[in-house]
């Protein structure tokens, strides 16, 4: 969808005046990544704010799978890759699934944060079987990243 539409819409917008530039830490509680407005708000926080130092965000999937179905919003990391981190030193996902949003996010995260320093992934505890666990962990190694230091961990 076009990002002129406003986030509502599913479009993050690219140019905007603001600047959240004393912003450095960013917490999101009990936050749905799968919904309408959930992913691009994230976007559009990661885009104006460039000197952010840490991360952290509790996803929460109320009514799992239902967002996904009546409001598809699929990351395209390479649409964003305005998306300058260049602080970025600590990232924490908790209640992890796997689901394709949230490793897109992870992957963004990832290839716009050159100094990345750790990336701590928390699995959600009755999300997946072992061996679900065993490929997302084998999906996350696989993922590039900018940063020679950058560690993750996922427990």
């Amino acid at each position: 969808m076009s990002s002129r539409h406003g986030i509502a819409a599913g479009g993050v917008p690219r140019r905007t005046s603001l600047r959240a530039v004393h912003l450095n830490s960013l917490i999101l509680e009990h936050y749905r990544l799968d919904d309408l407005v959930g992913m691009p708000f994230v976007i559009f926080l990661l885009r104006i704010s460039p000197n952010l130092k840490d991360v952290k965000i509790s996803h929460s999937n109320v009514a799992a799978g239902i967002g996904q179905r009546l409001y598809p919003h699929l990351l395209d990391v390479g649409e964003y890759s305005d998306v300058k981190l260049d602080q970025l030193r600590v990232v924490e996902i908790k209640e992890f699934t796997g689901a394709r949003n949230e490793m897109r996010l992870v992957k963004l995260l990832l290839i716009n944060s050159p100094r990345l320093e750790k990336m701590v992934i928390r699995a959600k505890a009755t999300a997946c079987t072992e061996q679900q666990e065993r490929m997302i962990l084998k999906e996350l190694i696989r993922l590039p990243r900018p940063s020679p230091i950058a560690e993750i961990i996922y427990e």
